[in-house]
């Protein structure tokens, strides 16, 4: 989890820390613990937004992941290092609040619920993907911080 945030960070920083109101992940297909978080107005206090589902949680949440990747990766490989020379992470790389931290918001409802093995074995696949995809644009992209 720590190297995931630190990655996230070091993109945000490489996005200059932008709050832009066009840096969205698609909204389609993501969980609805995440919607309705959003609708509640952001709350950060605990628990964020039960989810009492957990493996429909899980599988909701590969689908909307799926659906943020770029056109290039295999959708049916992903939670596996896609070997193939990365391409353009352009949809994944969106800063500030409706952008990749939404991914990380995503996990926090998730971890919350947590109650088994095999809970815990979909989230730990679902963070070596994302951790992966992370270094890729975190490795791949130079920083566009502007200088002061």
């Amino acid at each position: 989890w720590k190297n995931i945030v630190a990655m996230w960070i070091k993109l945000e920083e490489s996005l200059g820390f932008s709050d832009s109101s066009v840096s969205f992940l698609p909204s389609k297909q993501r969980p609805r613990e995440v919607g309705v978080w959003i609708k509640n107005g952001r709350p950060m206090k605990t628990p964020l937004v039960p989810v009492t589902d957990i493996p429909g949680y899980a599988q909701q949440w590969f689908v909307w992941w799926a659906s943020c990747q770029p056109d290039w990766r295999n959708k049916e490989a992903l939670i596996r290092e896609d070997m193939r020379p990365a391409g353009d992470w352009l949809c994944l790389r969106r800063g500030g609040k409706n952008g990749f931290f939404m991914v990380l918001l995503s996990f926090a409802c998730w971890c919350e619920a947590i109650v088994n093995d095999t809970d815990h074995f979909s989230f730990t696949k679902a963070m070596g993907d994302v951790a992966w995809v992370l270094n890729q644009m975190t490795a791949s992209t130079p920083s566009t911080k502007r200088v002061r």
